[in-house]
C-alpha cells in the first residue's frame, strides 16, 4: 500500500509525482490544467480553491501548470484552459473545459466516486 500524502486543498502537480499520486490512486482524483496567463483561470481561482476546501479529505485536487508540464498536456490532449479531468484508477473518466460552472465540476467529481469504488473480491 502506498503512503498517503497529507491532503491540502490544492496541490501543484508535476511530472515526477504524476504516476504515484494520480495514476496510482485508488480513489477519484481531480486535476485542473491551467496557465498563469489564462484570464478564465484567474477569474475562477477563488471558486476552485473553495471547491478544493469543500472536497478536502474526500478527493485530492491537483493543479498542473500547462507551461511547466507540456508532456502531461500532450498526453491528455488538453486543448484549452482551464481543463478539469477526473481520473479514476489511473484513467481519465470525465472532463470539462473552459469557463465552466463549478457546480458542474463538483457534480462530475461526486458522480465519479461510484465509478471508482473498489470492487468487492469474491473469496
Amino acid at each position: 500500500m502506498m503512503p498517503m500524502m497529507p491532503m491540502m486543498p490544492m496541490m501543484p502537480m508535476d511530472g515526477t509525482r504524476w504516476e504515484s499520486l494520480v495514476l496510482g490512486s485508488e480513489r477519484p482524483v481531480l486535476v485542473q490544467f491551467w496557465r498563469v496567463t489564462c484570464p478564465i483561470c484567474a477569474a475562477m481561482e477563488r471558486k476552485v480553491e473553495g471547491l478544493a476546501t469543500e472536497l478536502e479529505g474526500k478527493v485530492p485536487i491537483y493543479r498542473v501548470d500547462c507551461d511547466s508540464e507540456p508532456d502531461l498536456v500532450w498526453a491528455y490532449e488538453v486543448l484549452s484552459t482551464p481543463t478539469f479531468i477526473v481520473f479514476c484508477k489511473g484513467e481519465p473518466l470525465s472532463r470539462l473545459s473552459g469557463n465552466v460552472d463549478l457546480a458542474d465540476v463538483r457534480r462530475m467529481v461526486l458522480d465519479s466516486e461510484g465509478a471508482c469504488a473498489p470492487v468487492a473480491r469474491k473469496g
